[in-house]
């Protein structure tokens, strides 16, 4: 459910929600707007580079978005959730030397 979005010269198009936008207007995520991503002199050698670390940001949010998407994809359609490979192990008190101790088995691996 996107309500909004940012046109971005490398995604294209960015679809955020409300959420999103919330935080994209805090405050101290506008301030990477003044953080450049490239260093001090690489501005001198590429004048036309503006890439700031707020641009960046929205560039990582969308592909994490991307593949958080992509893996819930390929969970609902797989029945491998269900699997006992991806069931958690249980833990099992074991006694050394007196002391109670809590761990995992290897044969449980």
């Amino acid at each position: 459910m996107s309500t909004f979005e940012i046109r971005d010269p490398i995604h294209q198009r960015i679809a955020f929600n409300e959420f999103e936008r919330k935080v994209i207007d805090h405050r101290l995520v506008q301030r990477l707007r003044f953080i450049s991503q490239l260093s001090f002199l690489q501005s001198y050698v590429y004048p036309g580079a503006t890439h700031d670390r707020f641009s960046h940001a929205l560039g990582a949010m969308q592909v994490a978005g991307r593949l958080i998407g992509r893996m819930k994809e390929s969970l609902e359609g797989s029945s491998c959730g269900t699997s006992a490979r991806h069931r958690p192990r249980p833990f099992q008190p074991c006694e050394r030397g007196g002391v109670s101790k809590t761990h995992r088995s290897p044969t449980q691996q």
